[in-house]
């Protein structure tokens, strides 16, 4: 059984890697033959590495310069810890093939888990990324994993996407008690609350 994990492997923050790591170091000791689907949304690499552009871009024009300005002096140092990231994020076990925003399908695996993390945080992903929310073309199964939103409740407007991405989903678990109990009702198959990996 091949398993593919979806989740915030390239974020350069000790949070996201490590949990990536503790997921997929935590299958394979398992015997389950599981990598990190390399899938590097724009919004996760735009805000991380030496200049988080992301934030930068939600600035207007005199905030980003007196932004720059303040960060300038700190590039070398950013620059080291981004390589250090970078590098450790190189060494997990991460598929041949590298998927963008573009792709439509994901193939090769029998399980696709998604999480841990904030994966269905649409102010993180910029709205609800198909790929973590289990909408891209996938022959087998998606389960979630101590997924995120971070947020304590849940707009109105966004009830319908939620019931539509928990569709998705075989299994689901999330991380916060609170999301649980928010999400539950939109759904008619057990949500179980678990903890990150790490």
């Amino acid at each position: 059984m091949k398993i593919g994990i979806l989740t915030f492997h390239c974020a350069h923050n000790y949070g996201a890697v490590l949990q990536t790591y503790a997921l997929v170091t935590y299958l394979r000791k398992n015997n389950y033959d599981a990598e990190i689907i390399d899938y590097r949304p724009k919004s996760l690499t735009m805000s991380h590495g030496i200049m988080p552009w992301r934030r930068i871009s939600r600035l207007n024009i005199i905030r980003k310069v007196i932004f720059v300005l303040r960060i300038l002096p700190f590039l070398t140092v950013r620059k080291e810890r981004s390589d250090k990231f970078q590098s450790f994020i190189d060494s997990l076990p991460l598929s041949t093939r590298k998927y963008t925003e573009t792709d439509s399908e994901v193939t090769g695996y029998d399980i696709i888990i998604c999480g841990s993390d904030q994966v269905w945080n649409p102010s993180i992903t910029n709205g609800f990324d198909k790929f973590f929310c289990g909408s891209v073309s996938h022959k087998g199964k998606f389960i979630s994993y101590a997924a995120s939103t971070e947020a304590k409740r849940i707009i109105s407007d966004d009830y319908k996407k939620y019931k539509e991405v928990l569709s998705n989903f075989e299994n689901i678990s999330v991380r916060e008690s609170e999301l649980k109990n928010i999400l539950q009702p939109l759904i008619n198959k057990e949500i179980t609350r678990v903890i990150d990996p790490v």
